[in-house]
């Protein structure tokens, strides 16, 4: 009998979902209660233990005195197999100096050319992460064709070279990268060209096929031949997610309706049928519908950023706090 690998088939992707379902709920009810003005904690897991225990029984039966007493009602011999599994979970609150500084800092350019470079629609990266791109100002994590304005048509030709397979971003450090266009077509070098317009910089390659900009971190504006981006942190995405809560009318005065446009965490008196995530908060649900694609794609993003800043702020020492799940 070999319990070990189905244990572990069975155990391993249980745990996995229920870790990943409760952190999508603790970060969304820390949007929530941001929406509320009020203060929120987390929880990072630290380890999940597994302990097994089998055991293994026996028995033997005999009856004594009149046969007809016991006759069809004893059992010779048997035997027995229980199988047991206590898991035991280590929790660690996340806080300090390290944490505050990880979500509260601008994302590193190397980390934000790796989603934009690796993502097949990086459009909501460009949207969710850039606060600026050479003085062209992000209004917020509106849909495209909201706003008619240079950063929201810099995203588009960018997304549509992303898009053509004629646009790399290479990582070189945290504060550095290097934007490479390629002019392969018709059509992507008028988008290049675009590029070029709305950055302000000049062509550092005239005629050639590739084009590949210095970008490097910073406010200034544009360069001759160089792009600066500032990126956006962990927590001013958590304050532009929670200003998209749409909250109940029958909140009082403290009641405030969604402030910016983009994705949509809603609201319902009862737990919603059609939610992606949904969390309960005073007398309601808030949630995102799983419909919503938008809405999840940049809710998925928060997740990874701010669980990244959780795992690197959690400290080695002992969890403060071991719950063994009962059996």
């Amino acid at each position: 009998m070999n319990l070990g690998p189905a244990s572990v088939q069975a155990g391993r992707l249980s745990y996995a979902e229920a870790i990943s379902t409760t952190e999508e709920q603790q970060i969304l009810l820390a949007l929530v209660r941001n929406r509320h003005d009020q203060h929120g904690s987390m929880l990072a897991v630290n380890s999940v233990t597994a302990n097994i225990r089998i055991a293994a029984s026996g028995s033997m039966q005999f009856g004594f005195g009149d046969n007809d007493d016991y006759s069809g009602n004893l059992v010779p011999l048997g035997a027995g197999l229980s199988y047991e599994e206590n898991p035991t979970i280590s929790y660690a609150p996340v806080s300090g100096e390290k944490y505050l500084r990880s979500v509260m800092s601008p994302l590193p350019l190397s980390r934000f050319a790796l989603l934009a470079g690796n993502l097949a629609e990086p459009e909501y990266i460009y949207r969710s992460l850039l606060e600026r791109v050479n003085g062209l100002k992000n209004p917020g994590l509106s849909r495209p064709g909201r706003l008619d304005n240079d950063f929201d048509r810099l995203v588009g030709a960018l997304s549509r070279l992303d898009a053509a397979n004629s646009l790399k971003w290479l990582a070189r450090s945290d504060y550095s990268a290097e934007l490479l266009l390629e002019r392969n077509d018709a059509s992507s070098t008028r988008l290049v060209a675009d590029v070029l317009q709305l950055l302000a910089v000049d062509d550092p390659a005239p005629g050639s096929e590739r084009v590949v900009l210095p970008v490097t971190f910073g406010f200034d504006g544009p360069g001759d031949e160089a792009v600066q981006v500032y990126t956006r942190s962990v927590w001013e995405l958590v304050e532009l997610l929670s200003a998209t809560i749409e909250l109940p009318t029958a909140a009082g005065d403290s009641a405030r309706p969604a402030t910016a446009p983009g994705p949509r965490i809603l609201h319902a008196a009862q737990a919603p049928d059609d939610a992606a995530v949904a969390v309960p908060f005073q007398d309601g649900w808030f949630y995102i519908a799983s419909g919503d694609r938008d809405s999840k794609r940049v809710f998925r993003l928060l997740v990874s950023l701010w669980h990244g800043a959780m795992s690197g702020s959690t400290p080695s020492s002992p969890p403060v706090l071991t719950v063994p799940v009962s059996r």
